[in-house]
């Protein structure tokens, strides 16, 4: 049986959460930023405890952010190309499911789609802002 993107949008609103789920912490406290934390000596991929991640110092890190993606955001990364995105400071998880069309696994596309949305909340945020 296949996982809806609902269902891996769930996933993600859970960590974006915190780990909470209907109320109940589920995760220990302080498990989410474990896992998005760059693991140590990884100053290539991004890699945390079970996510790619945007935060630290790494190569394709810092790639990922310049293209637009949250410096504090982590994502899940499918063989296939699939994506589960949480972006905590902008309140957002984005879930991209399908298959790759390139070697690197669409990476550049879903960096330009984390980037466009942002974009385009951003004035509406603003805007409710007292």
């Amino acid at each position: 049986m296949w996982a809806s993107a609902r269902d891996w949008a769930r996933f993600g609103q859970f960590y974006l959460n915190d780990g909470i789920a209907g109320g109940e912490r589920i995760l220990p406290e302080g498990w989410v930023e474990y896992s998005a934390r760059p693991t140590p000596q990884d100053d290539f991929y991004g890699y945390g405890a079970g996510f790619w991640t945007n935060r630290g110092t790494a190569k394709m890190a810092r790639r990922r952010v310049a293209a637009g993606m949250p410096a504090d955001s982590f994502m899940a990364r499918g063989t296939q190309g699939q994506y589960i995105v949480v972006a905590p400071a902008e309140k957002l998880v984005i879930v991209r499911l399908g298959p790759a069309e390139t070697p690197l696994g669409d990476i550049e596309a879903v960096e330009r789609l984390v980037a466009d949305t942002v974009a385009a909340r951003t004035p509406a945020r603003h805007a409710a802002a007292p």
